[in-house]
């Protein structure tokens, strides 16, 4: 599958983590204040979850925020005597959840994954657990379902009325400059949002005995991963990059793909275009014509689905004496980062003659005025190449093709991946909370080296 997100990978084929964020307890937070379109579900009914890994310092017996989704709902930890109310919130002195000791959780590495349900209840309503708005979260700890209910405090919630795009924060029972009144103290590894209702195997996969879980290389979860940050682990750290869905570019009527869009090349998770399986162009087997049933197009070339040797990819051809190229023209946002991923069969295979050229630009009507210029790849088989860039129009113009302009040329693609990226995850101390940064600034939270 093609990665959307660099991660570490030392030591062979381990998917690692050797580092976390430490939180002082006082003023430290941590706000991804400017999600993407469709982060989160924003329908009533609608589910959404987020999992973590932290841990409480050993010394702290107070109550804290470990995140909130903007207002509410959010995940609190109560302080009752010597023991923890832990779970759901709404701002309305209420957790859903469960009551539990504080010696099973000070000091010690949890990982807590929360489903909860979009909901625009009025203010102190007590949740039924029964109508359809008005379910209570699930919660799993260390990979365990829990049994919730209102466990002190108060007995009803107010509104867990989020929309796609409310901020995430964490460490704080507030948004980005405001004054933080129930901090975090302690380290988190790592958390995840994800916008589909998880169920018992989807939490266990991720708990993953508690090892290190790659999120965006799980076959069933990755479609729904909005929100991911690794602190300190990966070329991306702090920056924490967070991916929109390919479909918001490459559009795809799940209903009725044709033509029009580019649903017949999707896989069936629609995280990328695949030509070696999974898809519908791959189905209608050697001879399709991926331009005929798609929204590319074709300039002096043939775009076909073939197989030699038991390789499968779209083949492109060049049907004149000039470069011939499959085109797209997608929608994106203006000034915003994309990343496009090309993996591709390397042109010592015999059905390839030449290195595969790729043009990334912002001009319309089929021009060649492409702002990034050509880039050639040549590689080992099955290697991607990925460029990262900053749109400076509202359509993106992609080109590929050969890297020849002889006649019947050709080179052979296996996958297509495009995503919108966005940075945005803002590092606070409140104590003096206009100097944001975007990395560990003196009072701010710190990368250190403590992990599960």
């Amino acid at each position: 599958m093609l990665g959307s997100r660099k991660s570490v990978v030392l030591g062979g084929d381990k998917f690692r983590d050797y580092y976390s964020m430490f939180f002082d307890g006082v003023n430290d937070s941590l706000h991804f204040n400017s999600p993407i379109a469709d982060t989160w579900n924003k329908a009533d009914g609608e589910w959404n979850t987020i999992c973590c890994w932290f841990k409480l310092h050993s010394e702290w017996n107070h109550t804290q925020r470990i995140w909130n989704v903007g207002t509410n709902p959010g995940l609190l930890f109560a302080s009752s005597g010597s023991s923890w109310r832990l779970g759901y919130n709404t701002g309305n002195s209420d957790t859903i959840g469960i009551l539990d000791h504080k010696d099973n959780w000070l000091g010690k590495w949890k990982h807590v994954i929360m489903s909860f349900q979009r909901n625009s209840v009025a203010d102190d309503t007590e949740l039924d657990n029964t109508s359809a708005n008005e379910l209570f979260p699930l919660l799993w700890i260390d990979g365990v379902p829990q049994t919730v209910a209102y466990n002190g405090g108060t007995s009803s919630s107010n509104a867990a009325d989020i929309d796609d795009q409310t901020p995430l924060d964490i460490g704080a029972n507030v948004t980005i400059n405001a004054s933080n009144t129930q901090p975090f103290y302690g380290h988190m590894s790592d958390i995840a949002g994800y916008k589909v209702k998880f169920d018992n195997q989807m939490a266990k996969t991720v708990y993953n005995g508690r090892e290190p879980f790659d999120h965006n290389s799980w076959s069933t979860g990755s479609n729904y991963l909005t929100i991911w940050g690794r602190f300190g682990d990966g070329d991306e750290d702090i920056k924490n990059p967070s991916y929109g869905f390919m479909t918001e570019t490459f559009t795809n009527d799940e209903a009725s793909p044709g033509s029009n869009d580019y649903g017949n090349c999707y896989n069936t998770d629609n995280t990328m275009l695949n030509f070696v399986n999974d898809s519908a162009a791959v189905t209608g087997g050697d001879g399709y014509d991926v331009v005929a049933n798609s929204a590319f197009t074709a300039n002096n070339c043939t775009a076909l689905i073939e197989t030699d040797n038991s390789e499968t990819g779209l083949q492109i051809t060049n049907t004149a004496s000039s470069k011939g190229t499959m085109r797209a023209q997608v929608v994106v946002t203006s000034g915003v980062e994309y990343q496009l991923t090309v993996e591709i069969y390397d042109t010592d295979e015999s059905y390839t003659d030449a290195d595969v050229e790729v043009s990334i630009g912002n001009s319309g009507g089929g021009s060649t005025n492409y702002n990034s210029g050509a880039s050639a790849i040549s590689t080992d088989s099955h290697i991607y190449k990925t460029w990262e860039f900053t749109t400076t129009n509202t359509q993106l113009d992609i080109a590929i093709g050969p890297d020849s302009s002889t006649s019947g040329h050709k080179v052979r693609i296996r996958k297509i991946e495009l995503l919108r990226v966005d940075r945005t995850f803002t590092m606070e101390d409140s104590s003096n909370y206009n100097n944001s940064s975007t990395g560990p600034a003196d009072g701010g939270p710190t990368i250190t080296g403590d992990t599960p």
